[in-house]
Order: structure tokens, then C-alpha cells, then sequence
């Protein structure tokens, strides 16, 4: 079972970056008539998104989060001992894109680094895989970025968005406990058959290039409202705790309907359900720190507050964390539109794409 309680991991940081291109969902649903741009905006919520500009990649957006966290905060970016970067959408194939980011955020060689493929549930695996490397000693001080941009076919839709996070953990008096759990029967519900070793794109059948990815939404659906709330109540127990012991419970902002969904099954009342999905979309696994972000700088006490976060989807892969956070720490969103050339050394040279 994938149940942890880390006793001396805080979260002493956090920015999210959103592309500075924000499109609301009447202008860019061209295809929908009224009466069925009503009925999306109700069902997903979805009334506005950030959407990267040509060139402008998840790395990008995190990159900036990361290196505006770490000024902020005047961290000694020597002390910083792992750099993991959770996106389905990198910079290339190999290498991994995280040791790419440790040299341009100018992180110490004995800096670890690694990605991870993982999309809705990120930030929760995140913090989890975070946390336990702090806890075991192994590090004392790790940068978790989360970011993705949407694929080429989804940047017309009117669901999704793009966004950028970082997350500094340390060793430290908080704690954070977290449940994850996988099912991988259900890995065609969400997935993109294209482009990989088994299935390498066929340059005899170009067609095959935009078939990328693939959703069996109804299946989404009933995997989410059955499984989700009863991992929330498992987690809960084996916390000992109940809903009256968070300040906030963050989830996944898959669309309106599924988190109404949750919290009317659950029993939580929708004031302490914050929602971000309607100011930028479904940004896959960036939605909790978006909705953290977005839920501080709005309407967050100037006191330590307690938080459920779950994730869930892609994989199929779910999962909870609970944690206290300092509002203090969380920083308001920036907006970028910064692209990093490859040929140029050092972020000086950072030039911006047209």
C-alpha cells in the first residue's frame, strides 16, 4: 500500500507561470452554437485559459516559476539537491528535460535530476516521491516542478490551458501524508497510441500525426466519481481524520461536473471546495498549485492553513495529500511569454518567439 506519513517535510515555496495569452472560451469555440457553448460552460466551467505561444514549452513555463521562486525567497540554489519535473509533454525524447532545467536554473552538479510521466495526478505524486526522499535523508532540499502544455490538436479546444509550477520542499517541522494508488486497465481511457516504440509514427501514413490523444470521456467520468471519494474516505481514516480538519479541499480541476460530483457524494461543503477552473481551464497536472495559487492570492487567511489535495486521471492514476502551507510562501501567478534557444548558453539570452 502506498500510504506515507513524511514527519519532517514543510513546503517552503510555491509559484505557478502562466503564459501572458489569455482567450476566453466565446471566442475560441467557433464551432458551438450558442445553445451548446451554454451547455460546455456549465458541464466544464471552462470561461477562460492561458495558452503558450509558438516555441513556448512546459520547461519554459517552469523554468520561469522556478527561477522567480527561488529569487524571492533568496534561496541558495547550491542547497538545492533535486530537481523532479512531472509533465507528458517534454522537451525531447531523451534526455530527461529536469537535467536540462538544473543547468539553466543554475543548480549545483550534485543536484539529482529526473522526470516523470505522469498528467492529472502529478502534483500529488510529486509531492509524495518529494517527500520521500527528504524524509529518508537522502535529500534536504528539493525543487518540484509540474508544468504541461496542450498537445497541437487540443490548442483550439476550449478545455484546456497551459501553465508552469514550482514547489520548494525542505526537511523541516511539517508533515505530509499521502495515499496513491494505479490502475493500468484502464490506460486507453486516456492516452496517445502515436509516437512511441510500440506504436513509432509511420512517415507512409502522415495521417497518423494528428491522431495523438485519444479520451473515452465517459469511462473518465464513472473511473472518477467511483474511485476518487472512496480513496478520499480511506485516506481520511487512515489519517484519522475528517472534512472539518482542512481549511480547503483542492482538487483536480477535471471539469465542474466531476467536482461537484465528488464533493456532493462526500458530503463536503462546496465552500471549502476552491475552483480555478473557469479563469484557466484544465491545465492537467498544474491544476492543485493553480487552484492553491489562484485560492491565497483571492481569499486565503493570513494564517498557516490545512489542505486536502487529490489528483486523478491519466494512467489511470489517482491519489491524495494532505499538508499545511504558510500563505505567506505562495506567490502570486506571473505571466511569461519567454522562450529558451537551445544554441545560446546562459537564460541572458533568452529570445522571444514570434
Amino acid at each position: 500500500m502506498a500510504f506515507g506519513v513524511f514527519e519532517h517535510v514543510e513546503m517552503s515555496g510555491m509559484c505557478v507561470a502562466l503564459p501572458t495569452q489569455g482567450y476566453d472560451t466565446k471566442t475560441v469555440a467557433k464551432d458551438m452554437d450558442e445553445r451548446s457553448l451554454k451547455r460546455f460552460i456549465k458541464s466544464t466551467g471552462v470561461e477562460h485559459r492561458f495558452i503558450a505561444k509558438k516555441g513556448q514549452l512546459a520547461s519554459d513555463l517552469c523554468f520561469s516559476a522556478a527561477d522567480h521562486l527561488l529569487t524571492a525567497f533568496d534561496v541558495d540554489r547550491s542547497e538545492v539537491d533535486a530537481c523532479l519535473f512531472i509533465t507528458q509533454t517534454p522537451d525531447y525524447q531523451e534526455p530527461s528535460t529536469a537535467i536540462i532545467l538544473q543547468e539553466r536554473l543554475g543548480l549545483s552538479k550534485e543536484c539529482i535530476a529526473f522526470d516523470v510521466n505522469l498528467g492529472c495526478s502529478a502534483y500529488v505524486y510529486g509531492l509524495y516521491t518529494m517527500a520521500g526522499l527528504i524524509e529518508s535523508g537522502a535529500i534536504r532540499k528539493g525543487l518540484l516542478l509540474v508544468g504541461d502544455v496542450c498537445f497541437d490538436q487540443m490548442k483550439d479546444q476550449a478545455l484546456f490551458g497551459d501553465a508552469g509550477s514550482a514547489t520548494l520542499l525542505e526537511y523541516g517541522s511539517g508533515k505530509i501524508s499521502g495515499l496513491l494508488r494505479s490502475d493500468g486497465a484502464g490506460f486507453q481511457h486516456i492516452y496517445v497510441p502515436y509516437g512511441g516504440q510500440r506504436h513509432p509514427f509511420d512517415f507512409e501514413h502522415p495521417e497518423l500525426l494528428n491522431e495523438k490523444q485519444v479520451m473515452d470521456g465517459s469511462a473518465v467520468f464513472e473511473f472518477t466519481i467511483r474511485e476518487v471519494p472512496k480513496l478520499l474516505e480511506d485516506f481520511n481514516q487512515m489519517c484519522g481524520k475528517s472534512w472539518d480538519d482542512y481549511d480547503a479541499v483542492v482538487l483536480h480541476q477535471a471539469n465542474l461536473m466531476i467536482l461537484k460530483h465528488i464533493a456532493k457524494k462526500l458530503s463536503i461543503p462546496m465552500e471549502k471546495v476552491p475552483i480555478s477552473i473557469h479563469k484557466y481551464g484544465n491545465v492537467n497536472g498544474v491544476t492543485i498549485p493553480t487552484t492553491i495559487v489562484d485560492m491565497v492570492q483571492d481569499t486565503a487567511p493570513k494564517r498557516e492553513m490545512s489542505l486536502m489535495l487529490s489528483g486523478f486521471g491519466v494512467g489511470l492514476s489517482w491519489g491524495a495529500v494532505s499538508m499545511k502551507i504558510d500563505p505567506g510562501r505562495v506567490l502570486p501567478f506571473i505571466h511569461t511569454d519567454h522562450v529558451w534557444d537551445e544554441n545560446v548558453k546562459g537564460e541572458s539570452k533568452w529570445r522571444i518567439m514570434n
